[in-house]
């Protein structure tokens, strides 16, 4: 029984360490997301006016074709008009700790690409010269990524069913948009995208496999 779970063990490591190299995502510079962190004035009003007036909903360009979520469900988490990852001196410690997982996304075995870093980067790296359109759209990807991303940690990308008819593993787990963005009012994205990992002891284990693997190729 060690002998097996060892191996399982080995393959797993392999298995992430191959993923974590596939889906590296190589964003330009070193220094890319230091550059976000700069102090800027956003001029918030002008923000949350956009979303206020944003009756009609159009989805940013950048999000056409992904279904993930419906125009009207993003549309309801600005019912009331508010910014969730911006402040008036630039952007929100949380919008700079979810840049930070998404770059580090692929030791959760995905591909930062999918929840769009790299056009969040275009977006913010001029943030304080953005029109409030600009920082409209930049709002609302910010959001789109976070509960995709955080779907995603909680879920797995695909359901059981599409890969294999014969899969059936229930999984009862609760999934809520409303709950997602009413932590981000008390918690830090860190600790909250924490809470939505799985807890099954084998994921930690692959996780810190694949984190380990990425720390060697970076020395």
């Amino acid at each position: 029984m060690i002998v097996k779970k060892n191996k399982l063990l080995i393959a797993g490591i392999i298995a992430l360490s191959f993923l974590s190299q596939a889906c590296k995502t190589e964003i330009s510079g070193d220094n890319w997301l230091g550059a976000l962190y700069t102090p800027s004035v956003i001029d918030m009003d002008g923000l949350e006016g956009v979303l206020a007036n944003d009756t009609a909903f159009t989805r940013p360009f950048i999000l056409q074709g992904d279904t993930t979520f419906s125009d009207a469900a993003i549309k309801n988490v600005y019912k009331e008009s508010r910014a969730y990852w911006f402040r008036k001196e630039g952007l929100h410690p949380n919008a700079q700790l979810l840049l930070d997982a998404l770059q580090q996304a692929d030791t959760e075995g995905f591909n930062a690409e999918n929840y769009y870093l790299p056009q969040l980067g275009d977006l913010l790296k001029n943030v304080a010269k953005a029109s409030d359109t600009s920082l409209r759209n930049a709002e609302i990807l910010l959001t789109y990524s976070y509960l995709k991303f955080l779907k995603h940690i909680l879920l797995g990308q695909l359901h059981p069913s599409l890969i294999d008819k014969n899969w059936q593993n229930i999984n009862d787990t609760t999934w809520s948009i409303d709950s997602a963005m009413v932590r981000l009012q008390t918690d830090a994205v860190d600790e909250i995208i924490n809470m939505y990992r799985p807890r099954h002891p084998w994921y930690s284990v692959f996780r810190n496999a694949a984190i380990g693997y990425k720390q060697l190729l970076t020395h």
